[in-house]
Protein backbone atom coordinates (compact mmCIF):
# COMPACT_ATOMS: atom_id res chain seq x y z
CA UNK A 1 0.00 0.00 0.00
CA UNK A 2 1.40 3.59 -0.91
CA UNK A 3 0.34 7.25 -0.44
CA UNK A 4 -2.09 8.08 -2.65
CA UNK A 5 -0.04 12.06 -2.56
CA UNK A 6 3.74 11.33 -2.37
CA UNK A 7 3.75 7.28 -3.02
CA UNK A 8 5.65 6.49 -0.03
CA UNK A 9 4.96 3.05 1.14
CA UNK A 10 2.55 2.97 3.75
CA UNK A 11 1.10 0.15 6.76
CA UNK A 12 -2.19 -1.45 5.83
CA UNK A 13 -5.07 0.72 6.85
CA UNK A 14 -2.77 3.84 7.63
CA UNK A 15 -4.73 6.69 8.01
CA UNK A 16 -1.88 9.28 7.96
CA UNK A 17 1.09 9.25 5.07
CA UNK A 18 4.07 9.51 7.92
CA UNK A 19 6.28 11.38 5.25
CA UNK A 20 3.72 14.21 3.47
CA UNK A 21 0.91 13.82 5.83
CA UNK A 22 -1.51 13.08 3.42
CA UNK A 23 -5.03 11.55 4.59
CA UNK A 24 -5.67 8.43 2.08
CA UNK A 25 -9.23 8.00 3.87
CA UNK A 26 -11.83 9.24 5.20
CA UNK A 27 -12.11 7.82 9.05
CA UNK A 28 -15.99 6.88 8.52
CA UNK A 29 -17.33 7.08 5.38
CA UNK A 30 -20.64 6.90 6.72
CA UNK A 31 -19.86 9.91 9.15
CA UNK A 32 -21.29 13.24 7.16
CA UNK A 33 -20.85 15.34 10.44
CA UNK A 34 -17.83 16.56 8.53
CA UNK A 35 -19.31 17.86 4.99
CA UNK A 36 -22.37 20.86 4.86
CA UNK A 37 -26.17 20.20 5.37
CA UNK A 38 -27.66 18.88 2.22
CA UNK A 39 -29.49 22.10 0.10
CA UNK A 40 -32.83 22.21 -0.11
CA UNK A 41 -34.84 20.55 -2.78
CA UNK A 42 -35.00 22.50 -5.99
CA UNK A 43 -37.47 22.27 -8.97
CA UNK A 44 -36.85 22.47 -13.04
CA UNK A 45 -33.35 21.05 -13.60
CA UNK A 46 -31.38 21.47 -10.66
CA UNK A 47 -30.85 17.83 -9.38
CA UNK A 48 -30.82 17.11 -5.23
CA UNK A 49 -27.62 17.38 -3.97
CA UNK A 50 -25.95 14.10 -2.14
CA UNK A 51 -23.89 14.81 0.43
CA UNK A 52 -22.27 11.34 0.66
CA UNK A 53 -20.72 11.72 -2.46
CA UNK A 54 -17.38 12.77 -2.63
CA UNK A 55 -16.51 15.92 -4.00
CA UNK A 56 -15.70 17.27 -7.48
CA UNK A 57 -12.03 16.93 -8.81
CA UNK A 58 -9.57 19.23 -8.50
CA UNK A 59 -7.45 18.23 -11.35
CA UNK A 60 -4.58 20.54 -10.89
CA UNK A 61 -3.88 19.00 -7.48
CA UNK A 62 -4.11 15.59 -8.03
CA UNK A 63 -7.22 15.78 -5.26
CA UNK A 64 -9.53 13.32 -7.72
CA UNK A 65 -12.87 13.08 -6.98
CA UNK A 66 -13.55 9.75 -6.03
CA UNK A 67 -12.62 8.72 -2.52
CA UNK A 68 -8.95 8.62 -1.90
CA UNK A 69 -7.26 5.57 -2.85
CA UNK A 70 -9.90 4.14 -4.82
CA UNK A 71 -9.20 1.48 -7.45
CA UNK A 72 -11.42 2.63 -9.77
CA UNK A 73 -9.82 2.19 -13.65
CA UNK A 74 -11.50 5.41 -14.98
CA UNK A 75 -10.40 7.72 -12.40
CA UNK A 76 -8.12 10.19 -13.62
CA UNK A 77 -4.44 9.45 -12.46
CA UNK A 78 -2.46 12.16 -9.93
CA UNK A 79 -0.77 14.67 -11.48
CA UNK A 80 1.18 17.67 -10.11
CA UNK A 81 -0.08 21.21 -10.27
CA UNK A 82 0.11 23.12 -13.28
CA UNK A 83 1.02 26.12 -12.11
CA UNK A 84 -1.48 29.08 -13.41
CA UNK A 85 -0.77 31.86 -15.96
CA UNK A 86 -0.74 34.81 -13.18
CA UNK A 87 1.02 33.82 -9.63
CA UNK A 88 -1.07 33.53 -6.33
CA UNK A 89 -1.92 36.35 -4.57
CA UNK A 90 -1.33 36.61 -0.94
CA UNK A 91 -4.59 36.11 1.26
CA UNK A 92 -4.89 39.19 3.70
CA UNK A 93 -5.80 37.35 6.39
CA UNK A 94 -2.57 36.83 9.07
CA UNK A 95 -1.54 33.63 10.73
CA UNK A 96 -2.18 32.28 14.03
CA UNK A 97 -5.36 32.22 15.79
CA UNK A 98 -6.88 35.53 15.38
CA UNK A 99 -8.17 36.82 11.54
CA UNK A 100 -8.97 39.68 12.52
CA UNK A 101 -5.40 41.84 11.83
CA UNK A 102 -3.31 41.07 8.59
CA UNK A 103 -0.26 40.37 6.92
CA UNK A 104 -0.06 39.61 3.52
CA UNK A 105 1.46 36.00 3.45
CA UNK A 106 2.03 34.06 0.86
CA UNK A 107 1.31 30.85 3.14
CA UNK A 108 -1.63 29.64 1.69
CA UNK A 109 -0.60 30.11 -1.96
CA UNK A 110 2.53 29.00 -1.85
CA UNK A 111 0.77 25.51 -1.66
CA UNK A 112 -0.55 25.65 -4.72
CA UNK A 113 2.90 24.34 -6.99
CA UNK A 114 6.06 24.08 -4.95
CA UNK A 115 4.82 23.44 -1.12
CA UNK A 116 2.77 20.32 -2.91
CA UNK A 117 6.21 19.53 -5.04
CA UNK A 118 8.19 20.14 -1.61
CA UNK A 119 5.91 17.50 0.04
CA UNK A 120 6.50 14.86 -2.60
CA UNK A 121 10.51 15.15 -2.77
CA UNK A 122 10.56 14.67 0.90
CA UNK A 123 11.33 11.23 0.63
CA UNK A 124 14.33 11.87 -2.07
CA UNK A 125 15.76 14.69 0.68
CA UNK A 126 15.21 13.07 4.14
CA UNK A 127 16.00 9.16 2.87
CA UNK A 128 17.68 9.15 -0.42
CA UNK A 129 20.32 11.95 0.20
CA UNK A 130 20.57 12.23 4.03
CA UNK A 131 18.98 15.57 5.45
CA UNK A 132 20.91 15.05 8.55
CA UNK A 133 17.74 13.35 10.66
CA UNK A 134 19.88 12.66 13.35
CA UNK A 135 21.89 15.89 13.36
CA UNK A 136 18.04 17.65 13.27
CA UNK A 137 17.20 15.37 16.33
CA UNK A 138 19.88 16.14 18.76
CA UNK A 139 18.18 19.17 19.54
CA UNK A 140 15.47 18.69 21.99
CA UNK A 141 14.29 22.49 21.04
CA UNK A 142 15.39 25.03 18.73
CA UNK A 143 13.11 27.61 21.10
CA UNK A 144 15.00 30.32 23.09
CA UNK A 145 14.11 33.47 24.49
CA UNK A 146 17.43 35.12 23.07
CA UNK A 147 16.35 34.32 19.60
CA UNK A 148 15.86 37.78 18.40
CA UNK A 149 19.89 38.81 18.77
CA UNK A 150 20.92 35.88 16.84
CA UNK A 151 18.78 36.71 13.43
CA UNK A 152 21.60 37.81 11.61
CA UNK A 153 23.47 34.40 12.12
CA UNK A 154 23.89 31.90 8.94
CA UNK A 155 22.24 28.49 9.54
CA UNK A 156 22.31 27.41 5.94
CA UNK A 157 24.86 27.60 2.58
CA UNK A 158 24.12 26.65 -1.51
CA UNK A 159 26.09 27.79 -3.89
CA UNK A 160 27.05 31.34 -2.47
CA UNK A 161 23.48 31.64 -1.09
CA UNK A 162 23.23 32.05 2.63
CA UNK A 163 19.70 31.26 4.87
CA UNK A 164 20.15 33.45 8.24
CA UNK A 165 18.59 32.52 11.05
CA UNK A 166 15.47 35.80 10.48
CA UNK A 167 14.95 33.97 7.31
CA UNK A 168 14.54 30.96 7.97
CA UNK A 169 11.58 32.09 11.07
CA UNK A 170 9.90 32.97 7.99
CA UNK A 171 9.98 29.43 6.69
CA UNK A 172 9.42 27.74 9.67
CA UNK A 173 6.44 29.95 10.42
CA UNK A 174 5.17 29.62 7.52
CA UNK A 175 5.08 25.68 7.48
CA UNK A 176 3.57 26.07 10.77
CA UNK A 177 0.62 28.33 9.50
CA UNK A 178 0.50 26.35 6.00
CA UNK A 179 0.10 23.03 7.99
CA UNK A 180 -2.96 24.83 10.05
CA UNK A 181 -4.70 25.86 7.18
CA UNK A 182 -4.58 22.38 5.32
CA UNK A 183 -5.49 20.63 8.77
CA UNK A 184 -7.74 22.70 10.82
CA UNK A 185 -9.90 21.40 12.89
CA UNK A 186 -8.06 17.68 12.32
CA UNK A 187 -4.92 18.63 14.31
CA UNK A 188 -6.41 16.49 17.37
CA UNK A 189 -6.53 13.68 14.75
CA UNK A 190 -2.76 13.90 14.45
CA UNK A 191 -1.69 15.01 17.40
CA UNK A 192 -1.60 18.41 17.43
CA UNK A 193 -2.09 20.36 19.90
CA UNK A 194 -2.05 24.57 19.65
CA UNK A 195 -1.45 24.88 22.90
CA UNK A 196 1.45 23.36 24.02
CA UNK A 197 5.06 24.30 22.60
CA UNK A 198 5.89 22.04 19.59
CA UNK A 199 9.11 20.67 21.19
CA UNK A 200 7.05 18.53 23.41
CA UNK A 201 5.01 16.83 20.99
CA UNK A 202 5.34 13.86 19.21
CA UNK A 203 4.83 14.33 15.65
CA UNK A 204 2.87 11.97 13.55
CA UNK A 205 4.59 12.32 10.44
CA UNK A 206 7.82 11.41 11.41
CA UNK A 207 7.62 7.63 10.75
CA UNK A 208 11.16 5.72 12.61
CA UNK A 209 12.34 8.99 12.83
CA UNK A 210 11.01 10.10 16.19
CA UNK A 211 10.98 13.81 15.90
CA UNK A 212 8.95 16.69 17.61
CA UNK A 213 6.66 18.46 15.49
CA UNK A 214 9.26 21.26 15.93
CA UNK A 215 12.00 18.71 15.07
CA UNK A 216 9.43 17.67 11.73
CA UNK A 217 8.47 22.20 10.86
CA UNK A 218 12.37 22.90 11.10
CA UNK A 219 13.02 19.67 8.33
CA UNK A 220 10.14 21.10 6.46
CA UNK A 221 11.35 24.89 6.23
CA UNK A 222 14.84 23.68 5.49
CA UNK A 223 13.51 21.76 2.44
CA UNK A 224 11.24 24.16 0.90
CA UNK A 225 14.06 26.92 1.76
CA UNK A 226 16.07 24.12 -0.65
CA UNK A 227 13.43 24.24 -3.17
CA UNK A 228 13.25 27.51 -3.35
CA UNK A 229 16.85 28.92 -3.54
CA UNK A 230 17.83 26.17 -6.27
CA UNK A 231 15.27 27.08 -8.35
CA UNK A 232 15.94 30.64 -7.64
CA UNK A 233 19.72 30.07 -8.46
CA UNK A 234 18.78 28.46 -11.73
CA UNK A 235 16.18 31.33 -12.59
CA UNK A 236 19.62 33.34 -12.01
CA UNK A 237 21.95 31.32 -14.29
CA UNK A 238 19.17 31.54 -16.69
CA UNK A 239 19.14 34.85 -17.13
CA UNK A 240 15.54 34.46 -15.42
CA UNK A 241 13.44 38.44 -14.48
CA UNK A 242 10.03 38.53 -12.92
CA UNK A 243 7.86 40.42 -15.14
CA UNK A 244 7.20 44.00 -14.92
CA UNK A 245 3.47 43.76 -13.22
CA UNK A 246 4.79 41.08 -10.50
CA UNK A 247 8.34 43.45 -10.06
CA UNK A 248 6.11 46.48 -9.41
CA UNK A 249 3.82 44.30 -6.76
CA UNK A 250 6.66 43.12 -4.65
CA UNK A 251 8.54 46.83 -4.97
CA UNK A 252 5.16 48.24 -3.58
CA UNK A 253 4.98 45.52 -1.38
CA UNK A 254 6.93 47.48 2.00
CA UNK A 255 4.62 50.26 1.43
CA UNK A 256 1.12 47.55 1.33
CA UNK A 257 2.57 46.26 4.11
CA UNK A 258 3.48 49.67 6.04
CA UNK A 259 -0.16 50.96 5.55
CA UNK A 260 -2.12 47.56 6.61
CA UNK A 261 0.48 47.99 10.01
CA UNK A 262 -1.41 51.29 10.47
CA UNK A 263 -5.05 50.07 9.77
CA UNK A 264 -4.25 47.48 12.04
CA UNK A 265 -2.82 49.35 15.03
CA UNK A 266 0.80 48.46 14.66
CA UNK A 267 3.44 50.94 15.20
CA UNK A 268 5.12 49.87 12.22
CA UNK A 269 5.32 46.90 9.80
CA UNK A 270 8.43 45.84 11.93
CA UNK A 271 6.18 45.22 14.36
CA UNK A 272 3.71 43.10 12.42
CA UNK A 273 6.39 41.26 10.67
CA UNK A 274 7.49 40.14 14.68
CA UNK A 275 3.75 39.07 15.98
CA UNK A 276 3.56 37.10 13.33
CA UNK A 277 6.87 35.79 12.99
CA UNK A 278 8.58 36.25 16.43
CA UNK A 279 11.44 38.64 17.68
CA UNK A 280 14.22 37.21 15.48
CA UNK A 281 11.98 38.24 12.27
CA UNK A 282 12.36 41.30 10.10
CA UNK A 283 10.48 43.09 7.55
CA UNK A 284 13.53 42.68 5.38
CA UNK A 285 13.20 38.64 6.22
CA UNK A 286 9.90 38.63 5.07
CA UNK A 287 10.84 40.54 2.17
CA UNK A 288 13.53 38.17 0.96
CA UNK A 289 10.57 35.43 1.27
CA UNK A 290 8.43 36.51 -0.93
CA UNK A 291 11.34 38.11 -3.74
CA UNK A 292 12.63 33.90 -3.42
CA UNK A 293 8.60 32.25 -3.41
CA UNK A 294 7.96 34.44 -6.35
CA UNK A 295 11.17 33.87 -8.20
CA UNK A 296 11.52 30.21 -7.94
CA UNK A 297 7.40 30.20 -8.90
CA UNK A 298 7.67 31.72 -11.87
CA UNK A 299 10.54 30.37 -13.26
CA UNK A 300 9.24 26.92 -12.63
CA UNK A 301 6.00 28.03 -14.19
CA UNK A 302 8.08 28.93 -17.22
CA UNK A 303 9.65 25.65 -17.55
CA UNK A 304 6.44 24.03 -16.85
CA UNK A 305 4.78 25.64 -19.36
CA UNK A 306 7.18 24.57 -21.86
CA UNK A 307 6.15 20.79 -21.93
CA UNK A 308 4.51 19.98 -24.37
CA UNK A 309 4.87 16.64 -25.59
CA UNK A 310 3.57 15.49 -28.73
CA UNK A 311 1.29 12.74 -29.28
CA UNK A 312 3.73 10.48 -30.54
CA UNK A 313 5.47 11.28 -27.47
CA UNK A 314 3.09 10.06 -25.41
CA UNK A 315 2.03 7.00 -27.69
CA UNK A 316 5.75 5.89 -27.26
CA UNK A 317 5.87 6.71 -22.98
CA UNK A 318 2.34 5.13 -22.31
CA UNK A 319 4.00 1.66 -24.73
CA UNK A 320 7.05 1.76 -22.57
CA UNK A 321 5.22 2.06 -19.49
CA UNK A 322 1.95 -0.37 -20.73
CA UNK A 323 2.52 -2.65 -17.61
CA UNK A 324 1.67 0.00 -15.03
CA UNK A 325 -1.55 1.32 -17.00
CA UNK A 326 -3.08 -1.92 -17.68
CA UNK A 327 -2.85 -2.59 -13.77
CA UNK A 328 -5.33 0.91 -13.84
CA UNK A 329 -7.08 -0.78 -16.32
CA UNK A 330 -6.26 1.63 -19.47
CA UNK A 331 -5.35 -0.14 -22.19
CA UNK A 332 -4.91 1.55 -26.03
CA UNK A 333 -8.20 2.39 -28.08
CA UNK A 334 -9.82 4.90 -30.28
CA UNK A 335 -13.08 5.73 -28.28
CA UNK A 336 -13.01 9.44 -26.79
CA UNK A 337 -13.76 8.20 -23.14
CA UNK A 338 -13.05 11.98 -21.48
CA UNK A 339 -14.87 15.29 -21.67
CA UNK A 340 -14.18 18.88 -21.17
CA UNK A 341 -16.10 21.09 -18.94
CA UNK A 342 -16.38 24.60 -17.63
CA UNK A 343 -18.34 25.29 -14.54
CA UNK A 344 -18.85 28.24 -11.91
CA UNK A 345 -19.34 27.26 -8.49
CA UNK A 346 -21.93 29.25 -6.55
CA UNK A 347 -21.31 28.51 -2.86
CA UNK A 348 -23.48 29.16 0.28
CA UNK A 349 -22.52 31.78 2.36
CA UNK A 350 -22.70 32.54 5.84
CA UNK A 351 -23.45 28.95 7.82
CA UNK A 352 -23.27 28.21 11.27
CA UNK A 353 -19.93 26.79 12.69
CA UNK A 354 -19.71 23.91 15.29
CA UNK A 355 -17.23 23.03 17.94
CA UNK A 356 -15.52 20.78 15.46
CA UNK A 357 -15.12 22.92 13.11
CA UNK A 358 -17.80 22.09 10.66
CA UNK A 359 -20.15 24.22 8.69
CA UNK A 360 -23.83 23.91 7.87
CA UNK A 361 -26.02 26.10 5.90
CA UNK A 362 -29.86 27.73 6.42
CA UNK A 363 -32.52 26.98 3.37
CA UNK A 364 -32.25 30.47 3.11
CA UNK A 365 -28.69 29.98 2.26
CA UNK A 366 -29.11 27.62 0.10
CA UNK A 367 -32.07 29.09 -2.02
CA UNK A 368 -30.00 32.47 -1.84
CA UNK A 369 -26.57 30.91 -3.41
CA UNK A 370 -29.25 28.67 -6.33
CA UNK A 371 -30.84 32.71 -7.22
CA UNK A 372 -27.34 34.08 -7.51
CA UNK A 373 -26.56 30.67 -9.90
CA UNK A 374 -29.73 30.94 -12.00
CA UNK A 375 -29.17 35.33 -12.13
CA UNK A 376 -25.74 34.82 -13.41
CA UNK A 377 -26.52 31.93 -16.15
CA UNK A 378 -29.76 34.34 -17.26
CA UNK A 379 -26.86 37.26 -17.40
CA UNK A 380 -24.39 34.63 -19.85
CA UNK A 381 -27.62 33.94 -21.71
CA UNK A 382 -28.38 37.45 -22.58
CA UNK A 383 -25.12 38.58 -23.44
CA UNK A 384 -22.69 37.01 -26.35
CA UNK A 385 -23.42 33.62 -24.76
CA UNK A 386 -20.28 31.92 -26.38
CA UNK A 387 -18.01 29.47 -24.51
CA UNK A 388 -15.38 32.75 -23.80
CA UNK A 389 -17.94 34.91 -22.40
CA UNK A 390 -18.91 31.99 -19.68
CA UNK A 391 -15.08 31.83 -18.91
CA UNK A 392 -14.81 35.42 -18.57
CA UNK A 393 -17.31 34.82 -15.56
CA UNK A 394 -15.42 32.53 -14.08
CA UNK A 395 -12.99 34.39 -11.86
CA UNK A 396 -15.21 37.15 -10.29
CA UNK A 397 -17.65 34.44 -9.18
CA UNK A 398 -16.67 30.56 -9.09
CA UNK A 399 -15.39 29.32 -5.30
CA UNK A 400 -13.88 26.25 -7.02
CA UNK A 401 -10.44 27.32 -6.56
CA UNK A 402 -9.26 24.39 -8.51
CA UNK A 403 -10.75 25.76 -11.77
CA UNK A 404 -11.53 29.94 -10.88
CA UNK A 405 -7.85 30.97 -12.62
CA UNK A 406 -8.93 28.83 -16.01
CA UNK A 407 -11.99 30.07 -16.50
CA UNK A 408 -12.99 27.38 -14.95
CA UNK A 409 -12.31 24.49 -17.15
CA UNK A 410 -11.44 20.69 -16.58
CA UNK A 411 -10.11 18.92 -19.39
CA UNK A 412 -10.08 14.85 -19.71
CA UNK A 413 -12.41 14.06 -17.14
CA UNK A 414 -13.12 10.44 -17.05
CA UNK A 415 -16.54 8.90 -15.76
CA UNK A 416 -16.84 9.09 -12.55
CA UNK A 417 -14.08 11.17 -11.35
CA UNK A 418 -16.22 14.14 -10.32
CA UNK A 419 -19.29 14.41 -7.47
CA UNK A 420 -21.78 12.31 -8.86
CA UNK A 421 -24.43 15.03 -9.98
CA UNK A 422 -21.63 16.82 -11.77
CA UNK A 423 -20.63 13.69 -13.33
CA UNK A 424 -24.30 12.38 -14.27
CA UNK A 425 -24.74 15.59 -16.38
CA UNK A 426 -21.22 15.70 -17.99
CA UNK A 427 -21.46 12.12 -19.06
CA UNK A 428 -25.53 11.93 -20.15
CA UNK A 429 -25.64 10.70 -23.58
CA UNK A 430 -27.62 13.47 -25.03
CA UNK A 431 -25.19 16.02 -23.61
CA UNK A 432 -23.66 18.59 -26.79
CA UNK A 433 -21.06 21.31 -27.22
CA UNK A 434 -22.75 24.73 -25.87
CA UNK A 435 -24.76 22.87 -23.53
CA UNK A 436 -25.48 24.24 -20.30
CA UNK A 437 -27.78 24.22 -17.22
CA UNK A 438 -27.28 24.19 -13.05
CA UNK A 439 -26.48 21.28 -11.53
CA UNK A 440 -26.63 21.15 -7.06
CA UNK A 441 -24.11 19.25 -5.20
CA UNK A 442 -23.47 19.49 -1.78
CA UNK A 443 -20.67 22.19 -2.22
CA UNK A 444 -23.46 25.02 -4.13
CA UNK A 445 -24.79 25.46 -7.46
CA UNK A 446 -22.44 24.17 -10.40
CA UNK A 447 -23.40 26.40 -13.50
CA UNK A 448 -22.17 24.14 -16.34
CA UNK A 449 -21.46 24.33 -20.12
CA UNK A 450 -20.21 21.72 -21.50
CA UNK A 451 -17.24 22.12 -23.88
CA UNK A 452 -17.18 18.71 -25.65
CA UNK A 453 -15.35 15.24 -25.82
CA UNK A 454 -11.75 14.80 -24.81
CA UNK A 455 -8.68 13.01 -25.20
CA UNK A 456 -9.20 9.05 -25.04
CA UNK A 457 -8.74 7.98 -21.32
CA UNK A 458 -5.13 5.94 -22.35
CA UNK A 459 -4.15 9.00 -23.79
CA UNK A 460 -4.98 11.63 -20.88
CA UNK A 461 -3.14 8.80 -18.94
CA UNK A 462 -0.05 9.12 -20.61
CA UNK A 463 -0.33 13.35 -20.63
CA UNK A 464 -0.46 12.98 -16.73
CA UNK A 465 1.64 10.42 -15.96
CA UNK A 466 4.00 12.37 -18.43
CA UNK A 467 3.49 16.00 -16.90
CA UNK A 468 4.30 14.15 -13.68
CA UNK A 469 6.91 12.98 -14.20
CA UNK A 470 8.94 15.93 -16.66
CA UNK A 471 7.28 18.21 -13.78
CA UNK A 472 8.93 16.33 -10.57
CA UNK A 473 12.52 16.21 -12.79
CA UNK A 474 12.22 20.32 -13.09
CA UNK A 475 11.80 20.43 -9.13
CA UNK A 476 14.63 17.88 -8.39
CA UNK A 477 17.08 18.75 -10.52
CA UNK A 478 17.84 22.11 -8.63
CA UNK A 479 17.93 20.98 -5.67
CA UNK A 480 20.14 17.76 -7.28
CA UNK A 481 22.24 20.69 -8.03
CA UNK A 482 22.27 22.68 -5.71
CA UNK A 483 24.27 20.91 -2.22
CA UNK A 484 23.47 23.01 0.89
CA UNK A 485 25.49 22.69 4.06
CA UNK A 486 23.23 23.62 7.35
CA UNK A 487 24.60 23.96 11.08
CA UNK A 488 21.42 22.65 12.56
CA UNK A 489 23.51 24.56 15.81
CA UNK A 490 22.92 27.73 14.46
CA UNK A 491 18.98 27.41 13.80
CA UNK A 492 17.30 29.31 16.88
CA UNK A 493 13.10 29.86 17.38
CA UNK A 494 11.25 32.57 18.43
CA UNK A 495 7.72 31.65 19.21
CA UNK A 496 5.19 34.83 17.82
CA UNK A 497 2.92 36.36 20.15
CA UNK A 498 0.11 34.81 17.91
CA UNK A 499 0.82 31.77 18.25
CA UNK A 500 2.12 31.56 21.79
CA UNK A 501 -0.92 32.83 23.50
CA UNK A 502 -1.78 29.44 24.90
CA UNK A 503 1.18 28.24 26.54
CA UNK A 504 4.17 29.83 27.54
CA UNK A 505 7.51 29.81 25.41
CA UNK A 506 9.96 26.39 25.87
CA UNK A 507 13.80 27.39 26.30
CA UNK A 508 16.24 25.20 24.50
CA UNK A 509 19.21 23.81 26.35
CA UNK A 510 22.92 25.27 25.98
CA UNK A 511 23.78 23.94 22.47
CA UNK A 512 21.79 26.35 20.48
CA UNK A 513 21.86 29.32 22.87
CA UNK A 514 25.55 29.24 22.81
CA UNK A 515 26.58 28.11 19.38
CA UNK A 516 29.23 30.34 17.86
CA UNK A 517 29.17 31.37 14.38
CA UNK A 518 28.37 29.17 11.40
CA UNK A 519 32.05 29.80 10.11
CA UNK A 520 33.34 28.75 14.26
CA UNK A 521 30.77 25.52 14.01
CA UNK A 522 31.59 22.42 11.87
CA UNK A 523 28.77 21.59 8.93
CA UNK A 524 26.92 19.38 8.08
CA UNK A 525 26.90 19.25 3.92
CA UNK A 526 23.57 18.08 2.64
CA UNK A 527 21.67 18.00 -0.78
CA UNK A 528 18.49 19.44 -0.07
Amino acid sequence: MNCTNCGAPLEEDQALCPVCGHAQADPDPEDLSAVPNTAPETEGPLQDPAPETAPETEQASGQAGQEPGSDDPNAAPEQVSAPADEPPQAPETRPGKSKKKGILLAAVAAVLVLALAAALLVPLWLEGRGMGASALTDRDSYTVSSAGRKAGRVAARMDGAELTNGQFQIFYWMEYYSFLNQFGSNLSLIGLSEEQPLSEQACAFSGENEMTWEQYFVQQALDTWAQFQSLALDADAAGFTLDDDLRAQLDNLPQQLADQATADGYQDAEEMVRQDFGSAASMDDYLHYMELYYTAYMFYSQQYAALDPTEEELSAYFDENAALFADSGVEKGESSDTINVRHILIAPEGGTQAEDGTVTYSEEEWLAAQEKARALLDQWKQGEATEDSFAALVQDNSADGGSSSNGGLYENVSKGQMVEQFDAWCFDTSRRPGDTDIVATKFGYHIMYFVGQGEPLWLAYARSEYLNEKSMELLSAPVEAHPAEVNYLALCLAVPASVSDGYTTAEAGAPSDTAPTVTETPTQTTEG
